[in-house]
């Protein structure tokens, strides 16, 4: 697939500015990416998977320094357990970008490193109540952390509003199963009281309605 543009990458949205745009995206940087999973026979419902990504991460930027000296490398574990109406999954990840020197400023340093984990619990109630009728009702909750500078080069600091925390819980509806109406409510909050000099940390809602088909 087309690599990243290492020239976007910012200090709070770490590498997700540096995606292509469809036909626009530039592919003069590959990368490559594999999976790989396992459902144990001796643990019926356990799902565990492992993913990598690399590639280069200049795409002949306009800045020669750039060239052929930034790179990005994502490794990711995760994991599902279902049992009866339950369900349980959580992931790890881990991202690092080299040549991080040649990106971001003083300021607004782009992280060498970007760590996240994620977990989440659901109940299928519908299968509970009505297991024989298609339909589905399934609350759920999920805990997020994640860190753009989880790492940054020596010199810079860390940026606090780059390290957030994200609690969701809502609900999704499947009056079959391919289709899915899904609300819920997140609470965001950084840390941006770590640099210290009286400042609090930021919070922010929101609320989230979706509808989703597979065909």
């Amino acid at each position: 697939m087309n690599g990243l543009d290492g020239g976007d990458f910012r200090t709070s949205d770490g590498i997700r500015p540096g995606r292509g745009r469809g036909i626009n995206a530039p592919a003069s940087d590959l990368a490559f990416v594999g999976r790989a999973e396992f459902h144990p026979d001796a643990v019926p419902g356990l799902e565990l998977g492992a993913s990598g990504y690399y590639g280069e991460a200049d795409q002949e930027d306009d800045n020669p320094a750039l060239r052929k000296n930034v790179s990005v490398g994502i490794r990711t574990l995760d994991a599902k357990y279902a049992i009866r109406e339950f369900e349980v999954r959580g992931e790890v990840v881990a991202i690092d970008i080299s040549s991080v020197h040649l990106l971001g400023s003083g300021t607004a340093p782009v992280g060498n490193r970007i760590g996240a984990w994620m977990l989440e619990g659901a109940w299928h109630a519908g299968r509970w109540v009505a297991p024989e009728e298609g339909w589905d009702l399934v609350p759920f909750v999920r805990v997020e952390e994640f860190d753009t500078n989880d790492d940054v080069r020596s010199g810079f600091s860390r940026q606090g509003t780059a390290e957030r925390e994200v609690t969701t819980a809502g609900v999704a509806y499947f009056p079959i199963p391919e289709v899915a109406f899904k609300l819920d409510v997140e609470h965001w909050r950084d840390n941006a009281g770590r640099a210290g000099g009286g400042a609090s940390d930021d919070t922010v809602e929101r609320i989230n309605f979706g509808i989703a088909w597979r065909y």
